[in-house]
Formats: structure tokens, sequence, C-alpha cells
């Protein structure tokens, strides 16, 4: 045997040592094989199983049968050995080395970088050798090593695209997909995972569909993964119920668990990236199939939805599946799950559409539940939604503008529909009242007052004494008040009593209820406004009873207050006033409040006088009106009271009780209007108690007033007069009947009566010039009295004539008689013709008293004048011889007027023919027998006594 053969013989008999465990290495160290879970890699949502590093077991030295192989075979190489020969050499000696190399995990080691360049020589001596598929492999291997993934790559491609036929095809396929799948080359990776799915044998067939599901994933090729993820799920999903994901997985074999979870996961990916819920149906309509385990794909996806916090998207896919699967016992779960994820999301009204579908698919009466049994579940469900659908589109409704009427209206009529719905399909509900409660209060909002107010009623007496049954007593009280305001005449009427019975019922049912004083309070209140007073006194009543417990001081003054206004308006003045001076005696009320009940106080004590004074009775008028003043002091209305009280007591003549309030008013009330005519009550009160002294300046007062009219001011200015002449003032009175004649007053008889007291006034002082001024002044009255001239106007004037008379008459006779005749005589004679002319014209008046006085005071002139002459005393010297012709010539010169005399005195006697016989007469009778006894001293039988003639 020759060396080299020898050499040769030796190398292969040592690497024979070796051979087997190359054998069991190579096929433990498949790539299929070699694939483990070496740890979870985050990627994006993806979990990425990424190939291992080949690794061997490390040990401190190589072994010997290595080392020797490695010798052997490197001798083997240098021999001219045969192109198979030194292929499987090279071979042989790159693989001890890169097993080594593996051992030490050095990506740098020089056993590593000998196997790789006898790999890359081998293929570049031998690149048609039969086993270039085990040396591209293993030089991946060896490249991966060294961390040149891309060279690995390039090698295992190499391996599948020229060995197609290689057992060795699969793995280095899925290897290569492993490799460009963790580059992100997922196009590239698709295609290894194909070759290796459809080469790889049985133990690659899992991994590399699924890998490739993954791959067409990361293209965005979602549809097409889906497949492939579907195949893994009903390989090895258990069969039955798979509605739950976690029950569902926890049933697979653990060899295919994790390859199903993730598969599912997959899936649940590539529909989430499709649309979710509205994919998933389209996806399955269009495939006019669905998985047996669909119902796990929609819960996982919506799971899975629900965990990247998009509730609206897990929402749509629960949806979804009622949409596809609307009969399915499970629908009711997904609805609530879609509500529950809306809900988790904060989509108010999407959740409030999705619980009206709920409603709608699952009530009583529903399609749902032909041939089936309600479910209890479901039924506390639905129950529940609508519940939750009435608040939510009830609280909506309250959130719209006030100004949005239709669509606030709208708003609550859907509201009122959803809790009468729930009343409707739950009629035994515990929380019935509650619920009826709400609807009344859906209603009102949506201005369905009346049908609210109804319903209000049956909440509050339909269902026995609760908290909700107060309210709801208050609440129509309220619905029908509020209802009432918006209406006019007879309908407000009737609705208004109709909160003043629900607010009477409820202060009957509810003693405790903390507003049943105040709805009485209302309820009187409308009464009386109505004019329904008999009713109003009826409920206000007992609130200001002290025997009905204690009544909050606000509520109770505003029963006073219905109390005395109702009275007041029903005319019962006496118990007004009760209730008015007891809502006064109450705290708290506020000034302007206080002055309104002060002045319906005053006003229920006055009308009570007015009503006295109306039948009759002046006294118990005049003691009411004066009572206004002493409970109201200060009432607006007290001067009229004040006023009439004393107009009262002028008429019953309690003349110091009426000076009393008259008096006070006019302190009181000085521009007040009723003034002048207090004031002439007052006056008129004072002279009527002969209290002159305070009447005359009163009238005084009165007649300077210039308001007052002429007719009142006159008449004041008479009286003021004749009060002062009662009192006795002579220069007060004068100045007032002077004061009186200033007005001209058309009463002649009183004018002229004025200038005659004017002219005694004067006589009294001896005051002849203003006597005779007056008395003429009396005179021209008469003059130019006109129509108003009568009998005592004429007398009156006549005596002014006949008084004029005497006054010249006695002038006349203070002219005394003395010598010379010639100086005294004509004047006196001149006086006596002044005297006789005024003495005549008493006679033109044609008054048989004046007249007669006049002819009287005329003869007894002439006769004293006649006497005057007799007596006039002779000059000094004369003899008494001559004293006789002395005396009769006087005698002679007398004799003419003792004739006028006695013609004057004898025609006044005549007078007594037609029946005059008065005093005048009677005296001239007397001075006629006087003068002549002889031829008149029989006395006349119709003469009067002594005793008369004085």
């Amino acid at each position: 045997m020759s060396a080299s053969r020898l050499i040769v013989t030796t190398s292969l008999l040592c690497v024979l040592a070796a051979s087997s465990v190359y054998a069991e290495e190579e096929a433990r160290n498949a790539v299929g094989n070699l694939v483990e879970s070496n740890g979870m890699a985050k990627d994006g949502w993806l979990v990425v199983r990424t190939p291992t590093i080949l690794s061997a077991e490390r040990s401190s030295q190589l072994v010997t049968d290595e080392r020797s192989a490695i010798v052997n075979f490197n001798a083997l190489l240098d021999l001219n050995a045969n192109d198979a020969i030194r292929a499987d050499a090279m071979r042989r000696v790159a693989w001890l080395n890169l097993r080594i190399a593996q051992r030490s995990l050095d990506s740098r080691s020089e056993q590593l970088v000998t196997a790789i360049a006898l790999y890359e020589r081998l293929l570049k001596e031998l690149p048609h050798d039969a086993e270039n598929d085990v040396t591209l492999y293993q030089l991946a291997h060896a490249y991966q090593l060294q961390g040149r993934d891309d060279a690995s790559i390039d090698a295992l491609t190499r391996l599948t695209g020229s060995y197609p036929h290689s057992v060795l095809v699969g793995d280095a396929a899925f290897r290569a997909g492993e490799l460009l799948y963790s580059k992100g080359r997922f196009a590239e990776a698709q295609t290894q995972y194909s070759i290796a799915l459809t080469d790889g044998g049985r133990n690659l067939v899992d991994p590399a569909r699924y890998k490739l599901a993954w791959s067409e994933y990361k293209q965005g090729k979602y549809s097409a993964a889906l497949p492939m993820a579907f195949q893994a799920l009903d390989r090895y999903l258990p069969p039955g119920d798979l509605s739950d994901p976690d029950k569902s997985l926890g049933a697979v074999d653990g060899a295919h668990a994790e390859l199903v979870a993730d598969s599912l996961r997959l899936a649940d990916l590539s529909l989430i990236a499709l649309g979710g819920g509205d994919a998933m149906v389209r996806y399955f309509s269009e495939a006019k199939y669905e998985p047996r385990f669909g119902v796990l794909l929609y819960t996982s996806v919506a799971t899975m939805l629900l965990g990247r916090q998009r509730y609206g998207d897990a929402a749509a896919v629960d949806a979804a599946f009622v949409e596809r699967h609307a009969d399915h016992p499970l629908a009711p779960i997904f609805l609530k799950r879609q509500i529950d994820a809306l809900d988790r999301g904060g989509f108010v009204e999407q959740e409030a559409l999705a619980k009206a579908q709920y409603i709608a698919h699952f009530e009583p009466g529903a399609p749902y539940w032909h041939g089936k049994k309600l479910d209890a579940e479901i039924m506390a469900n639905v129950h529940t939604q609508i519940g939750d659908l009435a608040q939510y589109q009830h609280a909506r409704a309250q959130a719209l503008s006030a100004a949005s009427k239709v669509e606030r209206a709208a708003a609550f009529a859907l509201a009122a529909n959803s809790y009468q719905k729930l009343l409707d399909d739950f009629p035994g509900d515990s929380k019935r009242q509650e619920v009826e409660m709400q609807l009344a209060d859906t209603l009102l909002e949506a201005d369905r007052t009346d049908e609210a107010a109804r319903r209000y009623d049956h909440v509050a007496y339909g269902f026995g004494n609760s908290a909700i049954a107060s309210a709801a007593a208050l609440a129509e009280v309220q619905s029908y008040r509020n209802e009432a305001l918006s209406m006019t005449g007879d309908a407000q009427h009737s609705v208004l009593l109709k909160s003043v019975d629900a607010s009477v019922r409820l202060a009957a049912t509810f003693a405790d209820h903390p507003q049943k004083n105040a709805v009485l309070v209302r309820a009187a209140q409308d009464l009386h406004g109505m004019g329904e007073d008999g009713r109003a006194i009826t409920v206000a009543a007992p609130l200001t009873d002290p025997k009905m417990g204690t009544v909050d001081p606000a509520l109770r003054q505003q029963a006073l207050a219905v109390l005395g206004d109702a009275h007041f308006v029903r005319h019962e003045y006496a118990a007004a006033e009760v209730s008015y001076a007891a809502l006064l005696k109450t705290a708290g009320t506020l000034p302007a409040a206080r002055t309104a009940v002060v002045e319906q106080l005053a006003a229920s004590i006055y009308h009570q006088g007015e009503a006295a004074r109306d039948a009759g009775d002046m006294r118990a008028a005049a003691n009411a009106f004066a009572r206004v003043g002493e409970v109201t002091p200060n009432a607006t209305l007290r001067a009229n009271a004040d006023y009439d009280s004393g107009r009262m007591l002028v008429d019953l003549k309690d003349w110091s009780a009426a000076e009393t309030m008259l008096e006070g008013f006019r302190s009181r009330f000085a521009s007040n209007r009723l003034l002048p005519d207090a004031d002439r009550m007052l006056a008129d009160a004072y002279y009527a108690d002969s209290k002159y002294a305070k009447a005359a300046p009163a009238y005084q007062r009165i007649a300077t007033r210039r308001e007052e009219p002429v007719a009142v001011r006159v008449d004041a200015a008479w009286l003021a007069a004749q009060s002062d002449d009662r009192v006795g003032d002579d220069a007060r009175t004068a100045l007032a009947y002077e004061t009186y004649l200033t007005f001209n007053d058309g009463n002649v008889r009183r004018a002229i009566a004025a200038r005659e007291r004017l002219a005694q006034l004067a006589e009294a002082k001896h005051d002849s010039v203003t006597q005779r001024r007056w008395l003429k002044s009396v005179v021209d009255a008469d003059l130019a009295a006109g129509a108003q001239r009568d009998d005592a106007t004429r007398f009156a004037a006549a005596n002014a004539v006949l008084t004029l008379g005497r006054l010249d008459a006695a002038d006349a006779q203070k002219i005394g008689l003395t010598m010379p005749l010639a100086a005294s005589l004509p004047r006196r004679q001149k006086a006596m013709q002044t005297a006789a002319s005024e003495f005549n014209a008493v006679a033109g008046y044609g008054l048989a008293d004046t007249t007669t006085a006049a002819t009287l005071d005329m003869g007894v002139m002439y006769r004293s004048f006649a006497d005057a002459i007799q007596k006039i005393t002779p000059p000094p010297g004369t003899h008494a011889d001559d004293l006789t012709a002395w005396h009769a010539a006087l005698a002679k010169e007398a004799q003419p007027f003792d004739a006028k005399a006695t013609a004057a005195l004898e025609a006044n006697v005549a007078r007594s023919a037609q029946g005059i016989w008065n005093k005048a007469v009677q005296t001239s009778a007397r001075v006629l027998a006087d003068m002549s006894p002889a031829l008149y001293g029989k006395n006349d039988e119709r003469e009067a006594s002594d005793a008369d003639l004085r």
C-alpha cells in the first residue's frame, strides 16, 4: 500500500470514530429542529420567534478524536485525492472546526474562520458537487455564528433556489424566512415560508403556515393572512362552545397552545386592520362562510380593542355580531358588552343608541323571544337599559336651550316614552312609584302640564305614604298652579281650583309635609285672587290659630293677610280688623308691608263707621271713625275718619266732643282738602255751643279763606260778626260787621241788619256822625234792594229814617231860643224842617208802626217848639205891664206850632179807626189829653194802662 494511500486510509479510519457523531449532529441540527422559543421579542403588537444560533455544549478542551480527525482530514486534503474524496474531507474538516467554534461561542475564532473558508473554497472549487446543498446549509450556519445574517440568508436562499429537491430545502427555507422576517424583509420571508410549507415536512407545516401568515400581515395583506390563521385555529381548537377565549385556549393541548393563541392573535389583528366589526361581517358575507370559532373571533377582537382602549371599535365588533346573528343565544351578551364598551369610552350618545337597540331587541314581545322563554337576567338588563336610557334622554332634554322649544319638547317626549315603556314592560316593578314620578317630571318639563299633574296625583295617592308620594303631592300643586299662570279667564280659574284642591288634599294626607302650610297659604291667596273669599277664609284661618301648632311666622303673616283681605272684600270689616291687627303684632314684617297693613286696618275700622252711619247709628259711627285715629294714628285715612267723626258728632249736637275732634283735625291736617269743611263745622259747633269767643275767629278764618266759595265766606263773615256781638266786644263787633259788609252780601235783610247794628254801636258810643252814616246806609240799601225789597227791608229803612228824624229833632231841641230871636229862631226852625221832612218820609214807607211813631215824634217836636217859644225869657227890664203883652205875643207865635202838634197827634189818634192802636197812637192820645184835658181828657176805652204806655 502506497504512503498516500496509507495516509488516506488512516485518515478515513481516524474519522470513523467521529462519523457517527457527525451524522447524529447533522440530523439533530436540521433548521426545523433548531428553531425554538428563545424568549419573546416585541415587534409592535407582534410576538416574533427568532431563529437560534446553533449551539453546542461548551467544554474546556477539544476531544482527542476531533483533533485527530481534523489532522487526518487536512492530510487527506494535501493528497491528490479525487474530487469526491476532497469534497468530503473539506466538508468534514469544516464541520469539525464549526463544531469547535460553536462550543467557544466566539464569532472571531480561528476555527469559525477556517470553517467558513473551507465551505466557500469547496463551493468555488467544486460548484457542481452533489452535496453542495449540505455545504450551503452549513455555511449559512457558520455565517450566522459569525453574525453575518445577510450572508447566511444568501446561502440559504441559494440552497432553496439551486437545490429544490434537497432534503434540506424545507429547513433552509424556514431558516431563511426567519432571518428575513427578523430583518423586516417580509415579502422575501413570505416566499421562503411558502417553500418551507411545501417542502418542509410535517414538523414544519404549522410553524411555516403561522409565519407565512404573519408575513402576509406585515405586508398589509390582512385578508390573505386570515385563512392561514383560521387553519391553525380550526385544526387545534377543541370542539364545542368557543365563546370564551380563555377557556377555549386553555383547552388546547400544550404542544399547540402557543401556536393557537398566536394564530388567534393574528386573526384579531388582521380583522382589526381590515376595519373591525364591519370588516368581519363583510368578510364572512363575501366568503359565505363563518368558521366554527366565529363567536370566539368576535369576542377576541373586541377584547383586544378594549385592551387598546379603542372602546368605540370594540363596541362596533359586538354590534356586528348581533347584526349578523340577531337571534343567537349570545346576542344579549354581545349587545351588553357593546353598551359597556361605549360607556367606558365615554361615547354617551352612541351608548344611548345601543341601549335603545338592546331594549328593542330583547324587550318582552320582541321577535327575539318567539319560541323562547323569557330570560330573567336579560329582562333585568332590559329593565336597567330602559331606566338608564330614560334618564339619559331626560338629562339631555334638560340640557337643551330653552330657546329651542320644538327640539326641547321632542326630547322630553322621547324621555317620557322611555319611562312609559318601563312602566308598560315591567308593571310589577318595585320602583314603579319612582319611575312614575320621573315620568311626571318629564311630562312637566315637556309642557304637558295637565298630564304631569294627573301623573303626580297618582304617584302621591296611589302607592301609600312615602317621601316620593309627598314630593309628588307638592309637584301636583305646583304643576296646576304653573299651568294656570299661563292662562286667563275661566280657564285659569278652573286650573287654579285644581291647584287649590290638590293643596288641601296634600295637607290632609301628609300632615308632616314640610311645605304643607306654604301650599295652604298659597291656595288661600289664589282663592282670594279668584274671588272665592269664603273658601279662602276656611283654608287660611287654621294657620292663624295658635292651637294648630307652630307655623312659620312668615306663613302666619301671609295667612293673616289673606284672612284680612278676604273678610274685607266680604264687607266683614270687624273680622278684617282683627286679622289686620294680629298681622301688625307679628315680627319681621317689612316697613312697606306694615304700612299697607296699617292702611287696610284703618279702612276696616272706617268702613265699620260707614256701616253704622248708613244704619242710622250716628253715635256708633262717630266712635268707629274716631277709633281709626286711635288704632292707626299714622294711616292716610285718618284725616277722613277724624273729619267724619266730627261730622257725626255735629249731627248728634255733641258739641264738646265735636269741638275736640275737629280741633284735632285742624292741628294735624292743616293742608288737607277737608280742612275748610272741618273748620266750618268747628265754627258752627262753637256757635251752637255758645262759645262765641272761639266761634268768632273760626268764622273769620273761613271768611278770609280765598278758596272758599263767596257765599260761604259771606256767611262766615256774618256769623263772625254775630259771634263777636254776642261776646260783647263792641269794637271787634263793629269791625266784624264792617268786614262782613265788604262782601256786598246779596242777602239784603242781613246786610241792612248789619248796618242797623253798626248804627246802634255808633249810638252807644255817642258817635252821631257814624250813626247817621249807617242809618243812611240802611235807607240806601233798601232802595237798592230791587226784587229783594220787602216789608222787613222797608221797615228797617223806615226805622232808620225815623231815627234820623229823631236825631234831627233832638238836635233842633238843643237850639235854645234866646233873644234876639232872629239869631236862634231860624236855626231851630231849619233843624225842625229837616226833622219834619224825615218824619214825613217815614210815612212814605206806608208802615203803620213807623208812620205812627214818626207822626208822634213830629207832634211832640212841634209841641216842644211851641212850649219853647212861650218860655222865651223877656228882655231884661221889661215892665210888668208889658209882660202880659209879651206872653200874649209869644202865645200867638207858638199857636201855629201847637196847631201842627195837635194836628199830627190827632192824625195818629184817628188811625185807631183803622184798627191801629199801637204804642205811638196811645201816646199820641195821652199827649193830646195833656195838651187839652177838656177836649181830649176822656180816655178811649182802648187806651192802654199806664204800664202799657211806659
